[in-house]
């Protein structure tokens, strides 16, 4: 899978400029995560969903995102 740097960009920028700050729960949260999933599903992904979870403090955190062996 090869990343264009321009598609990228756009998605930075949109996620970064465009929406925001993303808290949990928030309405610009939930725009960014129907932002990734468009994208997602844009780049031919066929198993894109999103989850709702209880959010009921705030703690600092990290993430990371894996594409599976084989796709």
């Amino acid at each position: 899978m090869s990343i264009d740097e321009r598609e990228l960009r756009v998605d930075l920028t949109a996620l970064c400029l465009e929406i925001g700050e993303r808290l949990a729960g928030s309405p610009s949260e939930r725009r960014a995560a129907a932002h990734v999933s468009r994208r997602l599903r844009a780049a031919a992904l066929t198993n894109v969903r999103t989850q709702s979870f209880p959010c009921t403090t705030l703690r600092r955190a990290a993430a990371e995102v894996h594409e599976p062996r084989g796709a």
